[in-house]
């Protein structure tokens, strides 16, 4: 679904760039470098042209009768490709089978503190918190050895988040491990950052407080509203917890400026995407991330194909409330909105698309590391044990690399998307995984034409690029 006006897309060996209009006002973004900006009829001219004579050589060859219209624009083409501000090196790097030792670096680690949890939700992909394992808790052993391979490896700024099962059933051993890492952290000169994704039914002041003080992350993970969050996430006696959210929630964000939320969007989600939405901000919610459940669509409760074209309808539906947050702040409180504008405001081109198995690996209660969270107990995801003395050198290194499939490094969303999520590609079948791309292409099209608002809400002069 294409909500772009005045679309063209211009692919071939040498880059892969899109044009459109906002407003009247022409955009060209370039798909593998993330270069966005202004431009006008007399630059897509000069693409057209460098297109029509590709196998001339227009990028060097001279002999070509050019028009004088486009002379100025072709030299700023030319010395944008030159350095690679427009083309397709980038893709070709990423795409490079042998990675750098700084590319590997472990930086972030998850740590699976239990496999115990307070509630029993429908759809949870660790099967209640177990991930299918026997009831265990991480040893403080566990931990401690943990955090400390994670600040030796040479990463400068290391991030670990607390996981579960529910994290906050281990809150004693998460103050042994802070108290731990800020030591050690500090005689390594390094920095250490915290985490937390938790359901938030046994958030206290004291725990919200304590985080304020250590800097830990919380992130909240639900449904919104009532008769979905009562249905999807019951208790482990069958009784609803969405009232006992809402108090935590009020509670959270009455001692905390920044807050975090993760909706899980559910078959009965559909329809009701911007009540939820609205419900986020009622409880001042700052970062709104919504997540599709991770489920085979062969369940009651989740997505097939239709359901993933009526939820991205349902995020477009938002676009006046975003437009609004975009307006007075210059940032939407909608997550993936953040991360996409990240991307183009610093050129932030991820190798891939969460470092699963390289840079970030998850520890299981055992000591058991694996390449993602949601593939802890999998043997096809196990990478060996962190009380191995040599086990951050020795880790297979690139064991989930994320190397592009070809139908991806044609795709709009390489640079946002870089292949897509590891754990939901070896989960979904081929048909619901399709229905997902297709999704993530559509919101690079949201993505493009609200940053362009946002550009031209912030700019009161528009310049053509290169000027």
């Amino acid at each position: 679904m294409n909500l772009l006006q005045d679309y063209k897309r211009f692919r071939n060996e040498m880059f892969d760039i899109v044009t459109f209009s906002v407003n009247g006002k022409m955009f060209l973004f370039d798909t593998n470098t993330v270069l966005f900006g202004i431009i006008d009829n007399t630059f897509i001219q000069c693409i057209e042209f460098i297109c029509e004579n590709l196998k001339k050589s227009i990028l060097t060859n001279q002999d070509l009768t050019i028009p004088e219209v486009i002379k100025e624009d072709l030299e700023i083409f030319k010395d944008y490709y030159s350095k690679g501000v427009i083309g397709n090196r980038v893709l070709k790097e990423f795409n490079d089978t042998t990675l750098t030792d700084t590319q590997n670096v472990v930086s972030s680690l998850t740590l699976d503190l239990t496999y115990r949890c307070n509630m029993n939700c429908t759809y949870c992909f660790a099967e209640g918190g177990s991930y299918g394992q026997k009831s265990q808790d991480m040893s403080l052993a566990v931990a401690i050895k943990s955090v400390k391979a994670l600040l030796e490896t040479p990463s400068k700024k290391v991030h670990v988040n607390f996981f579960g099962g529910e994290p906050l059933l281990m809150i004693t051993m998460i103050r042994q491990i802070i108290e731990y890492g800020n030591k050690l952290s500090e005689d390594l000169n390094k920095k250490i950052t915290y985490g937390m994704t938790t359901n938030g039914l046994l958030l206290t002041k004291e725990i919200i407080e304590f985080c304020n003080i250590n800097n830990v992350g919380i992130m909240i993970s639900c449904d919104g509203l009532k008769e979905i969050q009562d249905k999807m996430r019951p208790l482990k006696n069958g009784g609803g917890s969405f009232a006992i959210l809402e108090r935590k929630m009020k509670l959270l964000n009455s001692l905390r400026l920044r807050t975090t939320v993760r909706g899980t969007i559910v078959k009965r989600s559909l329809g009701r995407l911007k009540d939820t939405y609205t419900h986020f901000i009622k409880h001042g919610f700052s970062n709104i991330h919504f997540a599709s459940v991770s489920t085979p669509s062969c369940n009651s409760y989740g997505l097939d194909v239709v359901d993933y074209i009526e939820y991205f309808k349902e995020l477009c539906t938002l676009e006046p409330i975003i437009y609004e947050e975009l307006r007075k702040n210059g940032v939407s409180r909608l997550g993936y909105l953040k991360y996409a504008f990240d991307i183009l405001d610093n050129k932030h081109i991820k190798r891939n698309y969460c470092g699963a198995g390289s840079s970030s690996l998850t520890v299981s209660p055992e000591g058991n590391c694996y390449d993602c969270h949601r593939m802890v107990g999998k043997e096809s995801s196990y990478l060996g044990n962190i009380l191995d003395e040599n086990f951050m050198n020795n880790h297979a290194k690139a064991h989930l690399n994320n190397l592009l499939e070809e139908s991806c490094r044609s795709c709009l969303a390489v640079s946002f998307c870089k292949g897509g999520c590891y754990a939901e590609k070896a989960t979904q079948s081929h048909e619901i995984w399709n229905a997902i791309c297709d999704f993530n292409r559509n919101m690079v099209f949201l993505v493009l034409k609200l940053y362009a608002l946002r550009y031209l809400n912030q700019n009161d002069e528009i310049f053509a690029m290169g000027t």
